[in-house]
Parts: structure tokens; sequence; C-alpha cells
């Protein structure tokens, strides 16, 4: 998930019914009540029902007679897909200046880890090479859901898949590349899910990262601050990690690395770059 400022790959929706009062032609507003024979008048309908017994369900409480979850319904389940992209349009742009660094001039099998509605896709698109396969890799349902809508949108084969970074459902030395755009500061147990990178890399692959993390100063006080409360809001994210410190004293070797601004009012502090398997040719980063 990102920041409350800057949007990102791990952002949630609810939403909810408004109700509303209905206005006849000639003005009269109806109440929604009704007089029973003995001229009492019930309170206004709230949608509910009596049984035999005289006890009343509240309106919305009501079971489905048919058995299945209102939320089951395809076209709800991809809302949140929906509004997450469009969520990251207007807030993520900052964000999606520095994406094709993560993309460019990638080849072969490659992971987009977190990669949620598949923002990366496009990157991917333009920045990478002939040969490449991407997996993509999220936790959340409704987010591969509406991700599975686009992998026929492009020229290289896409295949999205449930996992988590702490437990990557892949074998050793499986890819050429793994990336990930704002997806640590989720992550519950950011070391197992470092490991988890090395681990499916191969030798000589990559692992590029784009992550905000924690300001530092008077700002980062407030980071801080925020975080328990952000946590809650946000599915785990945390204002105040510190995923550049976490990196240098994971097994993988950081060859590029550099703390850049994002956004306006205020920006925010995000570290984007190259890491690699202790002993692989560095060789040359776009």
């Amino acid at each position: 998930m990102s920041d409350p400022t800057t949007g990102g790959d791990d952002t949630g929706a609810t939403t909810g019914d408004a109700g509303s009062t209905g206005t006849d032609g000639g003005g009269a507003v109806d109440s929604g009540e009704s007089t029973d024979a003995g001229g009492t008048e019930p309170p206004a309908g709230n949608g509910g029902s009596t049984d035999a017994g005289g006890t009343e369900t509240p309106a919305g409480n009501e079971e489905s007679t048919d058995g299945t979850d209102p939320l089951d319904d395809p076209d709800v389940n991809q809302f949140k897909g929906k509004f997450y992209d469009k969520g990251s349009e207007y807030l993520g742009a900052a964000v999606d200046e520095h994406r094709p660094y993560l993309a460019r001039g990638l080849d072969g099998r490659v992971m987009d880890l977190g990669g949620g509605t598949g923002l990366m896709l496009p990157h991917f698109e333009a920045e990478a090479g002939d040969d490449l396969s991407v997996h993509l890799v999220d936790p959340d349902d409704d987010f591969r859901a509406w991700a599975e809508t686009k992998v026929d949108d492009y020229g290289f084969a896409v295949t999205v898949r449930d996992g988590r970074a702490e437990s990557l459902p892949y074998e050793d030395d499986s890819f050429d590349a793994v990336v990930c755009s704002q997806v640590f500061c989720t992550v519950a147990d950011v070391e197992a899910g470092l490991a988890e990178v090395g681990r499916v890399l191969r030798p000589d692959g990559e692992f590029r990262f784009l992550e905000h993390v924690h300001s530092g100063g008077l700002k980062g006080g407030v980071e801080t601050a925020l975080t328990p409360a952000w946590k809650r809001l946000a599915d785990g994210c945390h204002l105040n990690r510190d995923t550049g410190a976490a990196l240098e004293d994971s097994d993988l070797t950081v060859v590029e690395s550099e703390r850049v601004s994002v956004g306006r009012f205020p920006p925010n502090t995000y570290i984007k770059g190259t890491a690699r398997l202790p002993g692989a040719d560095e060789g040359e980063t776009p």
C-alpha cells in the first residue's frame, strides 16, 4: 500500500448505499407510514419484517433467500479493482513517473511482486524486451480478478497468481528479475519477504524496487505518529518503515539506490534501486 498523499500498489475501498425519500407530483412527501384499522400509525417503514411472534427484523439484516452472498457478484468484486486503478491515476501519477525504471530492459521470466491490479503491465509493454513473460503475484482476490481482465491487452504472456512475499509459490532460481512498487510497506515480515526474493532469483537475476520509506526529521516523526492508525485504514501500510535499512541487512547486495522525493504538499520519500544476489555479475542497470 502507499502512503496517504501519493496512493499506490496496495489501496482498498468501501462503499455504501444511500437511502432516498420520494416526492409525488403535487409536492407531498411520502412518509412511508400506514394507518391500521384502529387508527394507530406505526413508525415509518424501515424495510424490516415482523414474524408471527411479533419480533421485528431490522432492515438490512435479512439473509439472502437463495443462499448467495451479494458480494460474490463479479461486478461488485471488480469495483475494488476499478476504484484502485482510478485512485492511482489521480493520486499516484507522481509515483508512476518512476515505474518505467522497474521494467526498463528486462527480459525473460519476471515476477511483478505485489502487482495488484496490474499497474506495471503497460510499463513492461513499453520498456521491457521481446522475450518477456510476467508473473503477477498478489494476495488480494479482488485485485487479481481485475488484473485478469487485462492480461490479453499486452503482447507478452501474463500469469496472475495468488501469493505473499513471505511465502512465494515458486521453486528456487525461478526468475530473471523480481520487481515491486510500494509493496514492502505492507509486508508483515520484511526479512522473510526479502529472503524469498533472493530464493526465487536466478544467480544473475536482479531485484528492482520502488518503496516509500521513513522520511526522518520532523516529517518522519509525524509518519511514526500516524502509522498505528494508518495501518488499520490502509491494509497494514507502515508510513515509517525503513525498507532501505532492511535491504542492507538482507542477503541481497544493493548495487544501486537513490532517495527520491515523490509528489507534493508534502513530498514523500522513496527509495528506488536494484539489488542482486551476492557474487552476481553486477552488469549495468538501465
